[in-house]
């Protein structure tokens, strides 16, 4: 299959399964491309079975499945850039037979869990080589690096039923997931020293932060299309995101945490001094953007500060965050009325704003 074009596969494919209009509904599991027809009289399955790449073509639990083998992920990526079609996609239009209940409920699990199945090895697998390398003495079990590695591979299986609330994450979840995993938040608590092989770390608090699994995804779609490119396909489906978690989760605390850590600092740093030489200028800074300091996580640079400075006995960085909460409270709309748009409109914003309730409470 080495010679296999996937993209001229996954053409064939859906033109002799009757085409995309034929199609309600398109995913895949580990070597099945698992397609939902609406009639399936229109697919030609001798063609399909003899087109290079196909092993052969199963019909069961109200699908037709093509099955690939390890490279199926690449046809169905290849399908994706040549159609409309998406794991999400259903059109109810016209009925599609379902089989019996035994056959419905099979054909639930298999949709529900397919999407996360490389991640969940990809995580065991993980595991596992910590579980043996603790046991042999390679890694101690107590240490800080123990402690990420193992948040790296616990995270889908503790937040399992959010990624199976929303499979199409996949890797990504895992990752996000690590960030925010108690014992890495434990670790952000502590005033100790944080290291990673070694390499000192950073820590800060991901929990409600934007910037980091941004960046993360980012970076992880060069990395996993590297890996597919260079990784054999025997291997690729559960090396992939298991390379992926290995390599995100260390380099996102390694560097994005930092970079955003002292980027907050030097923020901090820089309106505290502004305060001494335009306090008009800092106040307006610290009141007009603090929630989009909130947002991407720079807010936390200013907290060391403010507690120094009330320990002193007030904090000039503390003063223009009331303003700035309230005038997003006076901000948001007024629920009093029961269908606002058969009514007039609300003047709650601008009457709270100067201290007059609204006329409609």
């Amino acid at each position: 299959m080495a010679n296999v074009n996937y993209r001229s596969l996954a053409g064939e494919i859906l033109q002799g399964v009757g085409g995309e209009k034929n199609i309600v509904s398109a995913a895949h599991c580990a070597t099945r491309l698992r397609l939902k027809l609406r009639d399936e009289a229109k697919a030609d399955t001798a063609a399909v079975e003899k087109l290079p790449g196909v092993i052969t073509v199963m019909k069961a639990g109200g699908q037709y499945q093509v099955v690939i083998g390890d490279n199926v992920p690449t046809v169905y990526a290849e399908l994706g850039k040549i159609t409309k079609l998406t794991e999400d996609s259903t059109v109810d239009d016209e009925p599609v037979s379902k089989g019996n209940l035994l056959s419905r409920f099979i054909d639930l699990i298999s949709w529900i869990f397919s999407p996360v199945i490389w991640p969940l090895a990809a995580s065991g697998l993980l595991k596992a080589f910590l579980s043996l390398a603790t046991q042999t003495g390679l890694l101690d079990p107590t240490s800080q690096t123990n402690v990420i590695l193992a948040a790296t591979a616990d995270a889908l299986f503790y937040f399992l039923p959010l990624f199976l609330a929303v499979t199409a994450a996949k890797t990504s979840m895992a990752i996000a997931g690590a960030l925010v995993y108690p014992s890495i938040v434990a670790l952000a608590a502590q005033t100790e020293p944080v290291s990673f092989a070694g390499l000192p770390v950073v820590m800060m608090n991901y929990n409600s932060s934007v910037i980091p699994i941004i960046v993360a995804v980012w970076l992880q779609g060069y990395l996993e299309r590297f890996l597919t490119r260079a990784l054999p396909s025997a291997i690729r489906n559960f090396t992939t995101p298991l390379l992926t978690l290995l390599v995100m989760v260390p380099l996102v605390l390694l560097t994005v945490g930092p970079i955003t850590t002292y980027a907050a600092q030097g923020l901090s740093a820089g309106i505290s001094t502004a305060f001494t030489v335009a306090p008009w200028l800092a106040g307006a800074i610290i009141g007009g953007f603090w929630q989009v300091f909130v947002l991407f996580g720079l807010h936390w640079g200013f907290v060391p500060g403010m507690l120094n400075e009330i320990a002193q006995g007030h904090s000039l960085l503390f003063g223009p965050l009331l303003p700035a909460v309230l005038a997003q409270a006076a901000a948001s709309p007024c629920r009093g009325l029961p269908n606002p748009q058969q009514s007039p409109p609300c003047r709650r914003r601008s009457r709270f704003a100067i201290g007059l309730p609204c006329r409609h409470h």
